[in-house]
């Protein structure tokens, strides 16, 4: 997991390489303050109910990819009803932003693969940086 930046008082962490449930829930696990989860990607027929007890900490999500509904269950099970759904990444972070306050996580950790493009969640490039929040 790799710590991005802060912006705007919220800290932003890329775990991309999360690409299973226990990578997820470990890195959920890093947090106590307040996390906007964005999750999603390639359905490998995987359930996501063992994801549940690492929510408590998760005050809403911004779902993408083929997986996005498998995930909205788990959520609505957990008493997440903060969700919503983007086209992909690029999308999921303003959505995200605008869902949070000051002082929160927004966290990527997809836990399936999700097709990601690195480039964007680099410091230097759009996605994670201060250019793609408005």
């Amino acid at each position: 997991m790799e710590y991005v930046a802060k912006i705007h008082d919220r800290f932003f962490y890329n775990d991309s390489k999360a690409t299973n449930i226990l990578a997820t829930s470990k890195a959920l696990s890093a947090f106590e303050q307040p996390t906007i989860l964005l999750a999603g990607g390639l359905d490998r027929g995987n359930g996501f109910e063992e994801l549940a007890p690492y929510l408590n900490h998760v005050k809403a999500m911004v779902l993408f990819g083929e997986t996005a509904n498998k995930i909205h269950e788990v959520a609505k099970h957990a008493g997440i009803t903060e969700v919503s759904f983007a086209n992909d990444v690029e999308d999921a972070v303003p959505k995200a932003y605008a869902m949070s306050a000051p002082g929160d996580v927004i966290l990527l950790s997809p836990p399936v693969r999700a097709g990601i493009n690195i480039k964007l969640l680099n410091k230097e490039e759009t996605c994670l940086s201060k250019p793609c929040i408005h």
